[in-house]
C-alpha cells in the first residue's frame, strides 16, 4: 500500500549577490508518510531530499469518494544547484495560493 504525498522542495538560489528561496511541488507515491529527517528518493533522477515538516489536511465535510485527505511534506532547504534538475524532472513552481 502507498500514500500520495504532495512534496514541497525548497532550494536556496543565489543571483546577483541576493539569496532567495524557490519552492517546487510534486505529488509522489510513497510507501509511508515521511517524518522529520527521513530521506525521500523521488525516483526521478533528482538528488535525495530530507523531510522536514509534515501536514495532514482533513477532508472536511466532503464525501470520501469526492475528496481524499491530503498529506503535505516540506523538505529541508537544498542547494540551488539542484533546481534545474528538479524542474527538468517535472517539479513545478509553487503557486502563490499554495
Amino acid at each position: 500500500m502507498s500514500v500520495t504525498v504532495r512534496v514541497v522542495r525548497r532550494f536556496q538560489s543565489k543571483g546577483n549577490g541576493v539569496s532567495t528561496i524557490v519552492r517546487l511541488v510534486k505529488d509522489l507515491e510513497l510507501p509511508t508518510v515521511p517524518v522529520r529527517d527521513m530521506p525521500i528518493n523521488a525516483a526521478d533522477g533528482t538528488p535525495e531530499m530530507i523531510a522536514w515538516t509534515t501536514r495532514l489536511h482533513a477532508r472536511g465535510s466532503t464525501p470520501p469518494a469526492v475528496s481524499l485527505p491530503r498529506v503535505e511534506v516540506g523538505t529541508k532547504t537544498e542547494d540551488g544547484a539542484g533546481l534545474d534538475a528538479a524542474l527538468a524532472a517535472g517539479w513545478a513552481p509553487v503557486s502563490e495560493s499554495e
